[in-house]
Order: structure tokens, then C-alpha cells, then sequence
């Protein structure tokens, strides 16, 4: 299965195979637009709306689960790694919310905006930001 979200406010499933559509995910007054990818698990679908919006999706029918809210938008995807969904968002702060709930669970602040999206690898989490160069945290926060 595949995934788009479009600046229309939508998120659309479809299949790889024959292009054939699962479901459209759409709720103007959650958010009017996505400006950047979502991330997928086989269960998961986060995507993040211009309006400042962190959305939980259900991967099979595309029904809302869960919302949460950030501070300021967001200009890159989120990653998922485990149970969790990592932002980084335009207020400084990169922010690790709970995959299943939507509840906030960590979040760390740099001295400016974030405009890279982190990445994942071998239980580290690096990111490169505009004042403190690149970072990276290793553990659990």
C-alpha cells in the first residue's frame, strides 16, 4: 500500500500494484493541507497539516484515531521508530509523541527553527539543525 497526502487536505491509500484506490482520508476543518509526506507503519499513518496539526490514522480504513497540537507548523515529515513519532517543528523544538495515543512523551528545544527532518538509524536519532549543526541523541528520552 501507498500513501500521498496533497496540499488539498487529503491523505490517499492506494495500492502499488494496479493504482487502485483503499481509501481517502479528508477533514477540512482538521486540516485544510499537508505540505509535507506522512509517515507509515502497517498500522499508522502520521501526517502533519500546514495548520500546526499532528494526525494518527488508522492504516486500514483511514479513520482518525487520535490529534495532537504543536506550537508552531511543521515543514518536514515525521519519522517513526518503534512507538514512537518524532517531529521537528518550526518552534525549535523537536518533539517524540506516542504512536498508538498521540500523547506527547519527550520533546528537546534548540536555539531556532528546525527545518530538517530527523533520521533513524541504529537506535540513534541525528539531526541537523540550523545553530547547533548536526545532533545526535542515542537512548531512550
Amino acid at each position: 500500500i501507498g500513501y500521498l497526502s496533497t496540499y488539498g487536505g487529503q491523505i490517499l491509500a492506494f495500492n502499488w500494484k494496479d493504482l487502485s484506490r483503499k481509501w481517502i482520508f479528508f477533514d477540512n476543518k482538521l486540516v485544510p493541507e499537508f505540505e509535507v509526506s506522512v509517515a507509515a507503519t502497517n498500522d499508522m499513518i502520521v501526517g502533519v497539516g500546514k495548520n500546526r496539526k499532528v494526525l494518527g490514522i488508522n492504516a486500514e480504513d483511514g479513520k482518525l484515531i487520535w490529534e495532537a497540537p504543536l506550537k508552531k507548523r511543521a515543514d518536514v515529515a515525521p519519522v517513526i521508530s518503534d512507538s514512537r513519532v518524532w517531529i521537528a517543528a518550526t518552534d525549535a523544538r523537536l518533539y517524540a509523541f506516542d504512536l498508538k495515543t498521540g500523547q506527547e512523551v519527550w520533546k528537546y528545544e534548540f536555539k531556532g527553527p528546525l527545518h530538517s527532518a530527523p533520521a533513524i538509524v541504529s537506535g540513534r536519532l541525528v539531526l541537523g539543525t540550523d545553530n547547533e549543526g548536526i545532533v545526535c541523541f542515542a537512548g531512550q528520552p
